[in-house]
């Protein structure tokens, strides 16, 4: 081989290394340009989203997350964003849910923010035992926050409610269990709530204004039951002669009364 077919192989060599070292820079440089601009959207979509709660707009902010989780993007911002968006609107057990997911995703759970929205959740849904274990964890991450302190004096204001009220009533530690059962299989209370007024009595009375538009109560399908499966099942020995005849149907849903002992 002569001298001038080694220097064409080493130009083509080297012209070769270059063109490939070329393309590897070029491809890193669109990676982190793509890289970029994703962050940036997400970015864009999260002010977006927090701007709706802020206003107040939970169904819009709702839709755009929504949107986001349809197309795979789910992360732990935008879980969090909407277990916040479904406290909010009352939506506890979904709110719920939605925390929990995120502390499965992620890898940190030192988030206090979590937590907190975890103790508020289980006050509203009657489970004060849950409420406290977690605000034990916020203690732990974080025993200076002050938001720790509320939820304590929150869970307090609800023990003394109950303690008082377990006092006046006895069905009460029935109504209470009953509550959490509901709320754990998913039921939706919204702008009222049940009071006690005697022994015999409750009723519902309004916490908020209420619209034409507003729902007020969800039931969980597993907690109806047609009434030929409440004979078959515990509550079988309390149909009689005479409650059969109180009631006038035959297959219509009844809620199952947790208040029989």
């Amino acid at each position: 081989m002569n001298n001038s077919s080694k220097i064409i192989k080493i130009f083509i060599i080297i012209f070769v290394i270059l063109f490939l070292k070329y393309n590897l820079n070029t491809y890193d440089i669109k990676d982190s340009f793509k890289t970029i601009q994703e962050d940036n959207y997400n970015l864009t979509i999260l002010n977006d989203i927090h701007n709706k709660i802020n206003q107040k707009n939970f169904s819009e902010a709702l839709n755009i997350i929504s949107k986001l989780l349809t197309n795979n993007k789910t992360n732990n911002k935008i879980l969090y964003l909407r277990a916040k968006i479904y406290y909010e609107i009352s939506e506890y057990y979904k709110s719920l849910k939605d925390c929990e997911k995120y502390l499965n995703l992620s890898n940190n759970s030192n988030n206090i923010e979590i937590y907190h929205l975890l103790v508020l959740n289980y006050i509203k849904m009657f489970d004060l035992e849950n409420a406290k274990k977690n605000l034990k964890i916020c203690e732990q991450i974080d025993r200076n926050n002050l938001i720790n302190a509320d939820l304590f004096v929150l869970i307090q204001k609800e023990e003394r409610k109950n303690e008082e009220n377990i006092r006046k009533y006895k069905q009460y530690p029935a109504y209470l269990n009953f509550m959490k059962n509901l709320y754990k299989m998913g039921l939706y209370l919204n702008k009222i709530e049940i009071s006690f007024i005697s022994e015999s009595y409750r009723f519902c009375i309004a916490t908020d204004d209420i619209s034409r538009k507003d729902l007020l109560l969800r039931i969980p399908l597993e907690s109806l039951i047609t009434k030929d499966v409440a004979k078959k099942g515990d509550m079988g020995v309390y149909f009689t002669e005479k409650l059969e005849k109180k009631i006038s149907c035959s297959s219509s849903l009844l809620i199952s009364n947790i208040f029989i002992k």
